[in-house]
């Protein structure tokens, strides 16, 4: 990822000043951390899940490191939130869907998870796998309970209606329509970029 990362931002101007890797079970940071203090990045990127994003947003704060943190899809939901309380104002976060009700099928995916009384909200790809069960569901009864069958249908998926939008798979089976979207915490909660107060200018990321 970070080598595409990189290779992005370098045609866009930016430059990777560091780059650290992490245990999935390291709870301390501090080492990695004073190191990216001496670098004074604008941003700190972090590619990965909510347990370490908290922990590291958490020692950035202790040790005053005080550049814009922003991450994947791995972050966003209530459970970053909850667990980074009010340091988590401003994360920047890249997610592979606009918002619930944005999605074409938003309203009827949000009515048919409410009837199910979970104790949970949908977390970043519930719309995803309910359009991949489906999906999968649907070429079952096309082609039967036959693997060899299901993964060859599978692979010429095109424009397939699901309540995140048209499914396309190219040879790699990755959807070609993709709708990442951009977010940012905003009083508790993850928004659009383009529906909230830092969009507008109405508040400033850190370092701006």
């Amino acid at each position: 990822m970070f080598k595409y990362f990189n290779q992005f931002l370098s045609e866009n101007g930016g430059v990777m000043v560091g780059s650290f890797g992490v245990g999935a079970d390291q709870q301390d940071f501090s080492a990695e951390l004073t190191k990216v203090k001496e670098l004074n990045p604008e941003i700190i990127f972090f590619g990965g899940l909510t347990p370490i994003g908290i922990r590291v947003l958490k020692q950035m704060e202790k040790l005053g490191v005080t550049a814009q943190f922003q991450g994947t899809s791995g972050i966003v939901g209530e459970a970053f939130i909850n667990g980074a309380g009010a340091l988590a104002e401003g994360t920047v976060a890249m997610y592979d869907n606009p918002p619930v009700e944005k999605l074409p099928g938003g309203k009827f995916f949000i009515e048919k998870y409410a009837q199910q009384k979970y104790s949970e909200p949908p977390e970043a790809y519930g719309p995803y796998a309910y359009s991949a069960a489906t999906l999968v569901m649907d070429t079952i009864e096309k082609v039967g309970p036959n693997r060899k069958k299901i993964n060859e249908e599978l692979g010429k998926v095109k424009n397939y209606d699901s309540i995140v939008g048209k499914i396309t798979f190219d040879d790699y089976g990755q959807n070609i329509n993709p709708t990442t979207t951009k977010y940012v915490v905003q009083d508790g909660k993850w928004l659009d970029w383009n529906d909230s107060e830092y969009s507008s200018g109405k508040r400033k990321l850190k370092g701006r």
